[in-house]
């Protein structure tokens, strides 16, 4: 019976080492596999911050289309008074301000134009109407409206500002 224990101790004690190191690299494996799990969780989360990336720098170039380019201004401003025109309205005035330097709030610049219109009411809303879809980013802004003339439709004279911006690139 000695002679058996000391047989069954003989395999036990190398097994028991066995066993331990088995379980060792089990658990290895266990924080091996929470890790990969990890880092494919933070993959995932890169590839969609990538993707919103560039979703939002193609939203910003779109934007950027619309603003003209300093040497636009005066194209922006014609196409508008064209515009006033076509919606049937009889340009008086037109008068550019140059920007001041302190216009340049968060990196744009406010070029002002100040029109002096006439013209029916509906000839107004038609002008209004398609300030929206032009190329260029346009608002009209302060208007001062008074009758000129009574009649079916009446006259109207309209002095407002149109502005346009343009995006300062500050050097690096």
């Amino acid at each position: 019976m000695g002679l058996t224990l000391v047989g069954a101790g003989a395999w036990w004690w190398p097994l028991r080492g066995m066993v331990d190191r088995w379980e060792a690299a089990r658990a290895e494996l266990r924080r091996q596999e929470a890790r990969l799990a990890e880092v494919r969780r933070a993959a995932a989360e890169a590839e969609r911050i990538e993707a919103e990336l560039r979703t939002l720098e193609a939203e910003l170039q779109r934007l950027r289309r619309r603003l003209p380019e300093e040497a636009d201004i005066r194209t922006v401003f014609d196409r508008l008074s064209r515009a006033a025109g076509e919606a049937g309205l009889d340009l008086r005035s037109w008068e550019y301000r140059p920007p001041r330097a302190e216009s340049g709030q968060g990196g744009l610049v406010t070029h002002v134009a100040e029109l002096e219109l006439r013209g029916t009411y509906h000839a107004f809303g038609r002008l209004t109407a398609a300030v929206p879809g032009m190329e260029r980013l346009v608002v009209l802004s302060g208007w001062r409206i008074r009758r000129v003339e009574d009649g079916r439709p009446p006259q109207l004279e309209v002095r407002l500002k149109a502005e346009t911006y343009t995006l300062r690139i500050s050097g690096p």
